[in-house]
């Protein structure tokens, strides 16, 4: 049994942990999951799979050592299951690394604007008649809007709106676990804050340049580097332009603006960053463009 006290072990995979292992059942698993994807343009040699688990330089495996001792036969199903979920990662790394390496060139932005068809003009919210104060709650955020005096983040019942800054969207709605409201278009998953978060922790783990985790750390409003970039602008002529902590001008040179967008969408699948925390940096990146 691991409990927190546990110690844990940095471990890999032996030749002698490779020889009990049912190689069909790994590779049948590798297949539904790839077949789970539509990724049928990728090929999976069944003699790879041993090739890649021998090969210990792109995981860390950290586990009570007893737990990789062959002491008894069910040890083996349990490092089978290891080594699925650690195949999985790694077809969805090198899947998502060679797909998006093969679109780079074919990528197109464009700017959104306000009369695009992708955005909603409106949310539909549905409520039990028994909630009279959540009807209330929400014609005066209703009067709020119209009247464009909302600009932070108004809670009624269950529900909760945000004016984020940051996001094409606005208001924000998070809905919390409510038999009495339903939002159509569905609800938030995640606070707006969590988007932050989630976003910084993933990219924390990624290796980038110094420079391009300056401008990361900057958007996500993190302190990564000395010196700590804190504030950026785009100038009349298209370039990215950077103040240091300390500094009283944006002195530091970032390259082109129409760069940054196309390099988020670049680290996004090597962080494995979701559609919101990608959309949180893109309206951070929003943000600097609308202060031009």
């Amino acid at each position: 049994m691991v409990t927190e006290s546990t110690p844990l072990y940095a471990c890999n995979f032996g030749d002698k942990h490779l020889a009990f292992m049912d190689l069909d059942a790994i590779y049948f698993e590798l297949q539904h999951f790839k077949n789970e994807r539509s990724w049928y343009n990728l090929n999976l040699p069944r003699e790879s799979i041993m090739k890649i688990l021998r090969n210990s330089h792109w995981y860390r495996l950290y586990i009570p050592s007893e737990e990789m001792e062959f002491s008894r036969f069910d040890r083996v199903r349990r490092w089978e299951e290891i080594a699925v979920a650690l195949l999985k990662k790694y077809i969805d790394r090198f899947y998502k690394h060679k797909k998006q390496e093969w679109e780079a060139d074919h990528l197109e932005y464009h700017e959104l604007r306000e009369n695009d068809p992708n955005f909603v003009q409106e949310y539909r919210l549905l409520i039990d008649e028994s909630a009279e104060n959540v009807k209330v709650g929400l014609e005066a955020l209703k009067d709020q809007i119209n009247k464009k005096t909302f600009k932070a983040k108004c809670e009624i019942g269950n529900l909760s709106a945000y004016w984020f800054g940051s996001h094409l969207f606005q208001p924000l709605l998070h809905l919390s676990k409510s038999q009495l409201i339903e939002v159509s278009p569905v609800s938030l998953i995640r606070e707006p804050e969590q988007f932050q978060q989630d976003c910084a922790r993933n990219l924390r783990a990624v290796k980038v340049s110094d420079h391009f985790q300056a401008i990361l750390g900057c958007l996500l409003g993190e302190d990564w580097t000395t010196p700590r970039l804190i504030e950026m602008v785009i100038s009349p002529d298209g370039h990215l332009l950077g103040r240091c902590d300390g500094d009283p001008s944006f002195k530091a040179f970032l390259g082109a603006s129409e760069d940054l967008t196309k390099n988020i969408h670049g680290v996004a699948p090597v962080a494995e960053l979701d559609g919101d925390e990608i959309g949180y940096l893109v309206g951070r990146v929003a943000e600097i463009k609308r202060q031009r």
